[in-house]
């Protein structure tokens, strides 16, 4: 061994330098004389391959010894004065420390075993972790006293055991129970704040245990939204799920899942409030849809599909409040589509449009109404038209107090002749007067007809029944009505070549029986205003609320209806 001193080129300054420096460092303070000598006396000796063959294999045990150790490698020679050359070169160049013993000169347990330092052992943990031997890591994780990272190598081995046991186990309650327990582990390891990581993570495991409202509940306190939401709406929670998808930005699908679950009120919010959102980004000059995914549906739209699912299903106050929300002809139109005559009319009432409201009742068929609605001095012949089609109506009804009756049919002879319709006084005061058994207003009224042959011929019959003598004036008066009947039955008859005369009888007659020309050869009736063509007719006017037919048939029907009343005249 003498010649690895060849291999020292320290002088002996450096030399008593490093003896010095082994000393201080705390080695084994060499008291043997014997060792001493040996190792002063130690002096180079050049090497020989011939002769020092033997240093080829003694030299490989020490390379194999130093390359397969795990922690500390131990040599040991009792020959003192041989290995006396090597303890001096180990000594100098420090590559080795040589043992302490204690004061009863044996050696110190901590001679054989070194304690890894804190740093250490996480250090190896880290290694671990890498290599994705987590079992492992957490162990050296918990001897280092890093709890946190402990328990985060620890989860990720019991969520991937999870996975692992997802494909080759059908056990689903062993493979909740660890991602169970994974949760937990990341979740302590992230202390629900700090580690971000750890909380994706604990979020991820929940989702696969299929526990959707925690795991959705931490995407969303986490700022994961797109991923909340849709574990919310895994859960049919309406209120989150939206919520969470307009955090994202994302109105389109909040609006459509909102739809899907038939929640079309909130849809309606979420769509307003996209609005909103939108209106301020362009007062800021951005652009809205860098960062806004805008719905497909106008907040009305998801309005009027609010209320008609609340109407559907019965809930009122609902779909009272979305209609509210509604501009006025959009919530007319609903009104009207729906047959809810009454709250149309009443909310055209609101908006300062009596007339319109009066209007509608009246097209419905609710006279009365109409009348109350209407504004008896600008619209005279409205409300009186409407007092005389219910009193038509009550004359009919047996049980209607005549006396309402009458009070509205002396308010209709007041309105026309307010407004100049003698037609209509003249029927109102031959309805009156029938009621009244009153022959004065009868003849009266077969006076005030005038150009409304129809109407005069009517009265006639009246009177003719009511009276049991006829008198001179009443004869002629009647003669006089026939003259011109005839006349009226022939334009009827006749569809061509008509007089001026024969076009005003023609023109007062169909309104007399209410029929409405609507063009051509085209007329129309209301059964809901009780006409007189339906008489003529013989049809019930019940569940019938208009109907068509060809102009010269109805006036065929008319026709005969005033050749039987003629009859009753003789």
């Amino acid at each position: 061994w003498r010649v690895v001193l060849t291999c020292m080129t320290e002088d002996a300054g450096k030399t008593s330098n490093t003896s010095s420096q082994v000393k201080s460092e705390g080695l084994l303070k060499i008291d043997d004389s014997d060792q001493s000598n040996a190792v002063a006396q130690a002096r180079p000796l050049d090497f020989n391959p011939d002769k020092h063959k033997v240093l080829n294999s003694e030299l490989k045990n020490l390379y194999t010894a130093i390359t397969r150790a795990r922690v500390n490698v131990w040599i040991f020679d009792e020959d003192t004065t041989k290995h006396a050359p090597m303890f001096k070169y180990f000594l100098a160049q420090q590559f080795v420390e040589e043992p302490q013993r204690d004061d009863q000169g044996q050696l110190s347990s901590k001679v054989f075993v070194k304690e890894s330092t804190p740093e250490e052992w996480c250090q190896r943990g880290d290694y671990f972790y890498k290599k994705e031997r987590w079992e492992i890591a957490a162990d050296f994780f918990k001897k280092g006293g890093n709890l946190k990272r402990a328990n985060m190598a620890m989860a990720q081995h019991l969520a991937h055991q999870a996975s692992q046991d997802a494909t080759t186990t059908r056990e689903k309650h062993r493979i909740r129970q660890r991602f169970l327990e994974s949760a937990d582990l990341f979740l302590q390891s992230g202390d629900h704040v700090d580690d971000r990581e750890a909380l994706v993570r604990a979020a991820r495991c929940l989702t696969n245990s299929r526990d959707y409202n925690l795991a959705a509940q931490l995407f969303e306190r986490l700022g994961e939204f797109s991923s909340a939401a849709h574990l919310y709406q895994r859960e049919n929670k309406k209120a989150e799920a939206s919520r969470c998808f307009v955090q994202a930005g994302n109105f389109k699908k909040a609006v459509n899942f909102l739809r899907d679950v038939e929640d079309f009120e909130e849809a309606a919010n979420v769509s307003e409030q996209y609005g909103k959102l939108e209106t301020r980004c362009r007062q800021e000059g951005l652009d809205p849809s860098v960062t806004l995914t805008v719905p497909i549906r106008t907040p009305e739209n998801l309005l009027l599909a609010a209320i008609d699912h609340y109407h559907r299903h019965g809930e009122e106050e609902r779909m009272t409040a979305c209609l509210s929300r509604l501009p006025v002809e959009s919530r007319l139109t609903f009104f009207k589509e729906n047959k809810r005559v009454k709250e149309a009319a009443e909310l055209l009432k609101n908006e300062g449009r009596s007339q319109e409201a009066a209007e509608l009742l009246y097209s419905e068929g609710d006279f009365p109404g109409a009348a109350k609605l209407a504004d008896p001095h600008q619209n005279s012949q409205f409300v009186a038209d409407c007092l005389l089609i219910q009193s038509r109506k009550q004359k009919k009804e047996a049980a209607v107090d005549t006396q309402e009756t009458r009070n509205n049919l002396v308010k209709c002879m007041e309105l026309y002749n307010k407004c100049g319709n003698s037609s209509g006084k003249a029927e109102a005061s031959m309805m009156l007067g029938d009621i009244a058994e009153d022959a004065s207003m009868l003849r009266k009224a077969i006076k005030t007809f005038g150009i409304n042959i129809a109407g005069a011929v009517e009265a006639a019959t009246l009177l003719v029944a009511r009276m049991t003598t006829l008198t001179f004036e009443d004869i002629r008066l009647i003669l006089t009505v026939l003259e011109d009947v005839f006349g009226l039955i022939r334009a009827l008859l006749i569809a061509r070549h008509h007089s001026v005369k024969e076009d005003q009888w023609l023109k007062a007659c169909e309104l007399f029986y209410g029929v409405k020309r609507s063009g051509g050869s085209t007329a129309t009736f209301s059964a809901a205003e009780e006409p007189r063509i339906l008489d003529a007719l013989d049809r019930d006017a019940h569940g019938v609320s208009e109907s068509t037919m060809n102009i010269q048939i109805a006036r065929t029907y008319v026709a005969s209806d005033l050749i039987q009343k003629v009859e009753l005249l003789k």
